[in-house]
């Protein structure tokens, strides 16, 4: 249950300053989303999934839901919403760096109806933070009374309610969300174990950090890799 977004991005030779129009490369238009990306990879690991969400009734709408299909995602309970899809406008610079401005679009008006309203079996449910939070909130606490094991990237990167925190089985912030999830700064693997057990006091079954190179950590009440 997530977001859908178009991704547009363009190569420039620097950012452009306030006034200033600068020329780029050839745009090209992405599929993306944090949650249509967490279908895909999850479907091109064999899962069998499906979305949950919305998108615009413009033509990047279908072209999402054509994307998703090609990966074998079911896409029944993707709605059409009168709102434009939701859109990521990048633009990277000579250097690598990118800018990025998002308009959630149709992704901002996924609701707790919405999520009452599916008639879905599955055993895992994947979440992020591009749908409205209250909608994200209920999605854990639906899929809990479904039985469901709950998974939430905690990303975009925002503070969280314990009540969100205590409904998933397994939350999974990298170093920088898990510093702002807890107030404590995390340089090192120690200091990222400690963090995560902030998030064991406010309710965390599971916690798994994402170090980049470093691998990953592994924390619960239980057991540390």
């Amino acid at each position: 249950i997530g977001s859908l977004n178009a991704d547009l991005v363009v190569r420039a030779p620097h950012f452009p300053q306030p006034g200033e129009t600068i020329s780029g490369d050839d745009l090209h238009i992405i599929p993306g989303g944090k949650g249509a990306n967490q279908a895909v990879a999850a479907a091109r690991q064999g899962a069998s999934v499906a979305m949950v969400g919305r998108v615009g009734k413009d033509s990047f709408g279908p072209f999402l839901l054509d994307n998703l299909k090609s990966d074998s995602v079911d896409i029944t309970n993707v709605l059409a919403d009168d709102s434009a899809t939701g859109t990521a406008i990048i633009v990277v610079d000579a250097s690598g760096q990118n800018s990025i401005v998002l308009s959630a679009g149709a992704n901002g008006k996924v609701t707790p109806k919405d999520i009452e309203a599916l008639n879905i079996e599955a055993k895992v449910l994947l979440l992020q933070l591009e749908i409205p939070l209250e909608t994200v909130i209920h999605a854990a606490k639906w899929g809990k009374q479904k039985g469901m094991t709950v998974i939430l990237n905690p990303a975009p990167a925002r503070e969280l309610p314990d009540e969100l925190i205590a409904n998933v089985d397994y939350i999974l912030p990298n170093e920088t969300e898990l510093n702002l999830l807890t107030g404590v700064p995390v340089t090192d693997i120690a200091s990222a174990e400690n963090a995560a057990r902030v998030l064991l006091t406010r309710g965390a079954k599971n916690v798994i950090v994402t170090l980049g190179a470093k691998g990953a950590l592994f924390v619960s009440n239980k057991q540390v890799t």
